[in-house]
């Protein structure tokens, strides 16, 4: 706490495990295919282990006001980077 504001931080952290990753490939056929083929798409496998933190802080000002700021970012998924940014205000009426 300052003497213009209550100042709140915050961290959060998830680590997901799944257990069950086996990949399954998609199977399809054309509806008017006279032959009724069935075809196969290979999919890829699971990440089985993944998760998120975030680092935020909030402040509460007098007469009702408020600010946050926070950063959220995904981790252990292939091929994919994820980051988040939410900046914000809050004001009685």
């Amino acid at each position: 706490s300052t003497s213009r504001a209550v100042l709140q931080p915050q961290f959060e952290i998830y680590h997901v495990t799944q257990l069950e990753d086996d990949a399954e490939d998609l199977r399809g056929q054309f509806i008017n295919d006279p032959q009724g083929q069935v075809f196969r798409i290979p999919t890829a496998g699971v990440d089985n282990r993944n998760g998120e933190f975030s680092l935020g802080l909030s402040a509460i000002f007098p007469q009702g006001r408020s600010a946050f700021f926070s950063y959220r970012r995904q981790f252990g998924v292939t091929a994919i980077e994820q980051d988040f940014w939410s900046v914000g205000a809050r004001f009685e009426f």
